[in-house]
């Protein structure tokens, strides 16, 4: 967690999408600058009006595992991608079909 105030302005973070060595690129939402923790104690702007401004953590992020995790937040959703489309095999007409068996009618 860090400060979000920068010259008396509240920064928004959303995701870029984007991650580096497993951690979230962040951009402020009002500026576009981007964000990433270059140091162990603050959030820096690397482009952007905010480039070379940083955020102090207030609190350090911690690294846990997931089942730490969801121990403390029950109610976290996980998204996981797409798992990739299973080919299906090619059906092609046999040339050869089996004999037909012969069918007989009620009463016939």
């Amino acid at each position: 967690m860090c400060a979000r105030t920068i010259e008396g302005q509240t920064v928004s973070f959303g995701t870029t999408g984007y991650t580096m060595n497993n951690v979230f690129v962040l951009y402020d939402r009002s500026t576009d600058s981007v964000w990433y923790p270059l140091k162990d104690d603050s959030f820096d702007a690397v482009s952007g009006p905010f480039r070379g401004r940083a955020l102090k953590f207030i609190a350090k992020p911690a690294v846990m595992r997931l089942h730490e995790w969801a121990a403390e937040h029950p109610d976290t959703l996980v998204l996981l991608p797409m798992p990739p489309a299973i080919p299906q095999p090619e059906r092609r007409q046999d040339p050869n079909p089996p004999a037909s068996a012969p069918t007989s009618r009620p009463g016939g």
